[in-house]
């Protein structure tokens, strides 16, 4: 097996996201919410996040934090680890914007694990996504033509995004990969 042992887990290389996490950031599972509670919420928020990083600053610790994209794929040893460290994710995550895209990184960064990282140099290639965000927000393969043979000539071994309107493509390639490898159907 190529890949076997290797976390595929995608890391951003600038650090303009840093006040995500060391700032604080209330309310955050009502971001998106659109009730009463919510909005009331979110009008005071702004002013309740400004007094308390003035008053209490959050810090680093010495902590590299990390970020990237929150579809990874983790071997089983490293889920375990990552179970080890609720308490250090529930303390340094609780209040940060965008938990689920810096948690995980961060952890794996900083552990015996970090060895296993596939690649760090990009984010979509780390965690061996085929995800186009040239032409969507993401794009939805399977409106063209060519998106077939882009999506078999990919190095990933994951893709995003497909829809259940366009499930020829999907087909196509579960054809393609019966066809070369007669065991796994």
């Amino acid at each position: 097996m190529t890949h076997a042992g290797k976390e595929f887990v995608g890391f951003v290389k600038t650090d303009e996201w840093k006040d995500k996490v060391l700032g604080w950031h209330l309310f955050t599972r009502f971001y998106r919410s659109k009730g009463r509670l919510a909005r009331r919420l979110s009008g005071i928020r702004p002013g309740c996040e400004k007094v308390l990083n003035s008053l209490f600053p959050r810090k680093s610790d010495g902590i590299e934090f990390r970020k990237g994209a929150n579809w990874v794929s983790i071997t089983n040893d490293f889920c375990g680890y990552l179970l080890t460290k609720r308490k250090f994710i529930r303390k340094y995550f609780r209040h940060t914007l965008c938990a689920d895209e810096i948690f995980l990184q961060t952890i794996l960064w900083d552990s015996p694990f970090r060895a296993a990282i596939y690649s760090s140099d990009d984010e979509y290639s780390g965690n061996m996504r085929e995800i186009d965000w040239d032409r969507g927000q993401p794009y939805i393969w399977g409106q063209n033509p060519e998106d077939t043979d882009i999506l078999l000539n990919s190095p990933k071994l994951f893709a995003r995004k497909f829809s259940s309107r366009h499930m020829g493509i999907v087909q196509e390639i579960i054809r393609y990969h019966e066809d070369r490898n007669p065991d796994i159907s």
